[in-house]
């Protein structure tokens, strides 16, 4: 499933560019208050980037670093392709999640320090983006919440979903930034998966485990129906606990099953938090869950000749909403190029076996 995530080396590059920044604050390029309130303007003021303030209903481009889609509303054009850094904003109407884009993408200029930027060139391709953004995610956060508010709620261990709607009613930081930090505390894999009020995930930062992508629809799960149900009943102080709670990633591929906490973290959005081992809410052991990697579903070959039994992790055909079959080839619309073949006697395409060898040019009823 690829390359795995060096979290040890994002949480050094994160200190790495808390001290690029503090360098800027020192010199009197930019103001700690000034980015811990309103970054947005406070980044307006200075000569190095440009600041692009995008209404919600546009489309944000991907992130110009890699080409690869940013975990927050934003995004940011490197300096080597402009005449100075961009960074750009789709404005929500809500400020806290709005300055924890806005320093997230502050994030990624950082990254244009040798220190870091030798690190990342050094990293395998495939996660290279991934790294980059979880290291911004983690820096945003930490500008955000004081460490010391952090410790004091949290603990020093993996929190619960009541520990993170704590946090979030106890700072001035976006509920994003919240679940950000929360996840530095896990001592276990897991996430910390924050739904909207239509389950759509806005963010998902994971230890160890494939978190749902961000824009994912979440409102299958048992676990975030019943949290809906309590919502709609009028309940906003619960805490239901599941042992068997999935995520769905795409195309019916869901997740193993994980021990998994949710709670209302305010303006109908939930909180979500999920672990394979020792959840913090439980009183008595549990056995860890091993198989915490993502399961694609059962297909059968559409094929009437082939009618092959698989699992695909292969995206689905967007015409007949089938992925290819290993075996022959086909999806539910496309003729197999390898299996089968037309006879030149009736002008049918049938399956290979149907001739006495590779260059029968008729079938066995029509030879």
């Amino acid at each position: 499933m690829g390359n795995p995530m060096p979290w040890s080396l994002v949480n050094k590059m994160v200190l790495v560019a808390l001290r690029a920044l503090q360098d800027l604050v020192d010199d009197g390029i930019l103001d700690r208050r000034g980015l811990e309130t309103d970054p947005l303007t406070e980044l307006e003021s200075w000569d190095d980037v440009i600041v692009r303030r995008l209404q919600p209903a546009i489309n944000v481009p991907p992130s110009a670093t890699l080409g690869k889609e940013c975990s927050v509303a934003g995004t940011y054009y490197d300096p080597s392709t402009a005449v100075r850094a961009i960074i750009a904003v789709a404005e929500s109407g809500n400020t806290r999640r709005d300055a924890f884009t806005a320093l997230h993408e502050l994030g990624h200029h950082t990254h244009t320090t040798p220190e870091i930027a030798d690190v990342l060139a050094d990293l395998p391709f495939d996660i290279t983006f991934a790294v980059e953004d979880r290291i911004c995610e983690r820096f945003s956060a930490a500008l955000l919440i004081p460490n010391d508010t952090a410790t004091s709620i949290l603990g020093t261990g993996t929190p619960t979903a009541a520990d993170i709607v704590a946090l979030a009613q106890s700072t001035s930081a976006s509920r994003q930034a919240v679940c950000v930090r929360a996840i530095e505390n896990f001592v276990v894999p897991g996430m910390v998966v924050l739904l909207d009020n239509e389950d759509v995930v806005q963010i998902a930062p994971a230890h160890g485990v494939p978190p749902p992508r961000r824009g994912s629809n979440q409102s299958n799960s048992d676990i975030v129906k019943k949290g809906r149900q309590r919502q709609a009943d009028g309940d906003r102080d619960f805490r239901i606990t599941e042992n068997d709670t999935t995520f769905e990633y795409r195309d019916g591929i869901r997740s193993s099953p994980m021990y998994a906490q949710v709670a209302d973290i305010g303006s109908g959005h939930l909180v979500i938090v999920a672990v394979t081992e020792k959840p913090p809410w439980a009183d008595r052991f549990t056995l860890p869950k091993y198989d915490t990697g993502p399961r694609a579903p059962d297909r059968e070959c559409r094929n009437a000749e082939c009618g092959e039994s698989f699992q695909a992790w292969t995206p689905i055909h967007d015409v007949c909403s089938e992925p290819e079959c290993p075996a022959c080839g086909r999806c539910g619309c496309s003729a197999s190029h390898v299996m089968e073949r037309v006879c030149m006697g009736c002008y049918l395409m049938q399956p290979n076996h149907f001739y006495e060898d590779d260059a029968a040019t008729h079938c066995n009823d029509c030879a």
